[in-house]
């Protein structure tokens, strides 16, 4: 298998497509603007999730200040077609929220006046909502100066076009190395995961304390973060409450969310622990053994949680799984 050809070929079209990009971008762009206010807002819709007893849909609107000077006096309303807030977030990068005020807040609408926002600031609200909603919600943004336009929160960024022949060629020989590095890595290992609610929530589930683990993965689904993980480990919660039916529906959501073989054997790591605390060995030996081909990980959290060892110690199957690497069709 020429498989180094093949990766040696795609960075070497990649490296010419992105150099060839550059050079076109740098003799094209734009002639820089005046210093002033550039107020930006993005819309973004995380996730939802609907079941006969639960729904829920994720939503956050951000504004930002691009430009070169202070906005004053930024005042944003935030509209839904009808009574969907259940709760709300605010955050500002900066960390200070001291000055700002509230002028509405109702289950369809708030409305919120920063007297300012400091250029590369960003606030950010973030919905929970009663359902997921098809388009997102109006947004309306004005300063002293401007009104703000839906957009990229990316600052742009200029050279002057004295400097293109100057920076090109320091700029090759580094990207053809950085391309070089993110194959390598991508090829020898996994990013390792950053550290999150359903991270902190994972490793208290597999010591048993449940009730903290419970609250922080219910935490996690309501900023929409992990994906199919949270999901996944919180259907193991519903099992350790016997609410074995809402478990499934949970699987199933983490199940159709989860895209990266690695996503998935996390997903099928849990429905074998459901499925053992259910009773259900068939099952629970079947997707141990799709868990552990997927993904090598899954051994270390075999061994890791204390749920897993006290039900694989009535079961002498499940351990034979583990120490067999359970292979997919063994």
């Amino acid at each position: 298998m020429k498989w180094r050809d093949i990766v040696i070929g795609s960075v070497a079209t990649l490296v010419i497509t992105i150099v060839s990009g550059i050079v076109i971008y740098y003799f094209t762009k734009e002639p820089p603007e005046v210093k002033d206010e550039l107020l930006r807002y993005a819309i973004e819709r995380t996730g939802s999730f609907q079941s006969e007893q639960h729904a829920v849909g994720l939503t956050t609107v951000r504004l930002a200040n691009l430009g070169d000077l202070a906005a004053h006096n930024v005042r944003i309303a935030i509209a839904f077609p009808s009574e969907l807030i259940t709760d709300r977030r605010i955050n500002l990068s900066s960390g200070e929220l001291g000055e700002l005020i509230v002028v509405e807040d109702s289950p369809a609408r708030l409305t919120l006046k920063l007297p300012t926002l400091l250029p590369d600031e960003i606030l950010a609200v973030s919905f929970l909502l009663s359902s997921s909603v098809p388009t997102g919600p109006e947004v309306s943004v004005k300063s002293d100066r401007s009104m703000a336009k839906e957009g990229s929160l990316l600052r742009p960024r200029t050279v002057p076009e004295s400097e293109v022949q100057n920076w090109l060629p320091r700029l090759l020989p580094l990207l053809i190395g950085a391309l070089i590095g993110i194959v390598g890595i991508l090829l020898l290992r996994r990013t390792p995961r950053r550290s999150s609610l359903n991270n902190h929530a994972f490793v208290l589930l597999h010591q048993g304390v449940y009730e903290k683990a419970e609250e922080l993965l219910q935490a996690a689904l309501a900023k929409g973060e992990d994906g199919p993980h949270v999901f996944a480990n919180y259907s193991l919660c519903l099992a350790k409450r016997e609410d074995f039916e809402s478990a499934q529906k949970y699987l199933a959501a983490a199940k159709f969310y989860a895209k990266s073989p690695h996503d998935r054997a996390v997903v099928l790591f849990n429905e074998a622990l459901v499925a053992l605390t259910k009773g259900d060995k068939s099952k629970a030996h079947s997707s141990l053994r799709s868990a552990i081909g997927l993904s090598k990980d899954i051994k270390s959290y075999c061994n890791y949680s204390k749920v897993f060892q006290e039900l694989a110690a009535e079961d002498p199957m499940t351990q034979s799984i583990l120490q067999n690497e359970g292979r997919v069709g063994t």
